[in-house]
């Protein structure tokens, strides 16, 4: 081996055994100082960065500053062009006590007014200095400052922002809005933090609050809901208010629903909520209903300044008759896959499977799948456990209908499972579904399985497989689990969304969900109770045999 090859070898294996023993002090060290959190086991979580949002040197900006309601502070990077009576050119940075300081002209105080006052304040300075002087202002970089995330997020704290930066920026590096799991057991959460009563409180002037609707930017994207930050701002946002307050929009809008009221909401924000309205929606036959059952038409709820009660209900109503053709779509396993021309109202599933060359031999007849958007498929328990805890009625409900319920909202509503072997067989009409405008079938080549949840050892989906029952099923998932309800197992028909208790006579279909619900904890009283309670009934058949023998 050459000598020039052995010194590279050497050096390499020496640069290998630094990186491996010597290099993990000096980073831990560098990151203490750069914001990392030392104890890190691995040496790719050292070196890879955190996501942070843009320095000022890389700020990334939406479009050209506005001069008139950009503010400037302390950090602010202004360059100042003096053309007359010579070229020269000022780099300045705003210092910490809000002033600009102009070499051979003096410190101009710009913090806190716009960059528009600024610069007729710089221009002012420096003509008492230069008589006719001509002079350029601009903006070359902006600070950073520190803004405070408190309340109903994940991590809240202090965080450091650059001045391009809005409410939702540092909400997403405080972890987000706070979320909690649907149930005990679910891997699925909803937002539990409010949306829309976020305020924004000024900590350097004595302001109202700036009011934030996050909901209202993610849904109509109007950026005024979500503000710019201003040094030293605390974000304040609160817990979600659930109840009777809560406003409602439905009918003819791309997107239904219920909502967190807010003091000042009107009709058009209702509207943009729900992500605006259709182009079938009569919107000139409005009407809203006051939470005391008043009913009020709105002829232009788009620009009429209507303001919106605690309880309101906004009813859009929809042109039925206006659509007469849609479209269907076939996927998987046919002859010829793609979107077809349907008559609402008429044209039925044969009829598509047909015009697509049929279902193929190698389908799985027994798991197509028919993605609907309305929701015909939902059954009265399914509505009973979905509607708005507000309306619930206490009677009827069962004790472990938290968890149903996310079983529920986890399987798609809109989406039931059919079994074409038997269509394809019989030809009977009664058996044929009639497709709707945007209609999806799912021909799979593989049998969809049984999914099992709740309170089993290894909740999942398992293959399906005609002859099982539940205890093969429940074996496959490594049985139920301490503390499982088997006598109260509830079954989702994945061909109806209903729900049935499980019996032999009950038989599992592919796509259909198992769930095992919790039993209620009992205390010693609880059984000392029940025991009594039977003692007393078995004495008192015990004295009416005894008596009718006398």
């Amino acid at each position: 081996m050459k000598r020039s090859n052995l010194n590279a070898t050497i050096v390499s294996l020496g640069l290998a055994l630094w990186i491996l023993f010597g290099m993990p002090s000096s980073v831990l060290a560098q990151a203490s100082v750069s914001g990392l959190e030392p104890g890190v086991s691995k040496l790719s979580e050292l070196l890879t960065p955190k996501k942070e949002l843009p320095t000022t040197a890389n700020a990334v900006f939406e479009g050209p500053v506005d001069p008139e309601t950009f503010q400037l502070g302390p950090g602010d990077l202004l360059n100042i062009f003096l053309w007359r009576p010579t070229v020269t050119q000022f780099p300045v940075r705003i210092n910490a006590e809000g002033e600009a300081v102009i070499p051979t002209v003096g410190p101009v105080k710009v913090a806190g007014i716009s960059l528009s006052e600024a610069k007729e304040a710089i221009f002012r300075k420096i003509r008492e200095r230069f008589s006719g002087a001509e002079v350029t202002v601009s903006l070359d970089e902006v600070r950073q400052f520190r803004v405070h995330v408190c309340g109903a997020v994940a991590m809240p704290g202090s965080y450091l922002v650059p001045a391009t930066a809005r409410v939702a920026d540092a909400i997403l590096l405080a972890g987000g809005l706070l979320r909690r799991s649907r149930a005990e057991w679910d891997t699925t959460s909803v937002v539990v933090a409010s949306q829309r009563r976020i305020q924004v409180i000024a900590s350097q002037t004595a302001t109202a609050p700036r009011p934030v609707d996050l909901l209202l930017f993610e849904r109509a994207g109007e950026t005024k809901a979500n503000p710019y930050l201003q040094d030293g701002d605390v974000i304040w946002a609160p817990f979600k208010q659930e109840g009777p307050s809560a406003v409602g929009v439905f009918g003819g809008v791309s997107a239904p629903g219920v909502f967190e009221y807010v003091p000042g909401d009107h009709v058009a924000s209702l509207i943009k909520l729900a992500g605006g309205a259709l182009a079938s929606a009569k919107v000139s036959e409005s009407y809203l209903v006051r939470a005391n059952g008043e009913r009020l038409p709105i002829s232009d709820p788009l620009t009429q300044e209507i303001e919106v009660q605690p309880g309101d209900r906004l009813y859009v109503p929809i042109e039925l008759e206006k659509q007469q053709f849609g479209t269907a779509t076939i996927k998987g396993e046919v002859a010829q896959p793609g979107s077809y021309p349907v008559e609402i109202g008429r044209t039925t599933l044969r009829q598509v499977l047909e015009a697509a060359g049929g279902v193929l031999p190698t389908a799985a007849a027994n798991s197509a799948r028919l993605v609907r958007a309305p929701s015909e498929f939902r059954d009265a328990e399914k509505s009973r456990l979905l509607r708005p805890r507000e309306v619930r009625a206490p009677l009827g409900e069962t004790s472990f209908d938290a968890e149903l319920r996310a079983a529920y909202e986890r399987w798609l509503g809109t989406t039931v499972v059919l079994d074409l072997s038997q269509l394809l067989e019989t030809e009977n009409p009664t058996d044929d579904i009639v497709l709707q405008d945007g209609d999806v079938l799912e021909i799979p080549k593989q049998p969809l399985g049984v999914r099992i949840v709740g309170c089993v050892n290894q909740s999942g989906e398992t293959a399906y497989y005609p002859d099982w029952n539940l205890d093969d099923y429940l074996r496959a998932v490594g049985g139920v689990s301490r503390g499982g309800w088997k006598s109260q197992t509830r079954v989702v028909k994945a061909s109806t969304g209903s729900v049935v208790l499980y019996s032999s006579k009950v038989r599992l279909d592919p796509g259909d969900i198992v769930f095992v619900p919790s039993k209620q904890p009992t205390t010693a009283w609880t059984q000392i109770k029940d025991g009594v309670s039977v003692v007393s009934q078995v004495a008192t058949i015990v004295l009416i045999v005894l008596t009718a023998s006398k």
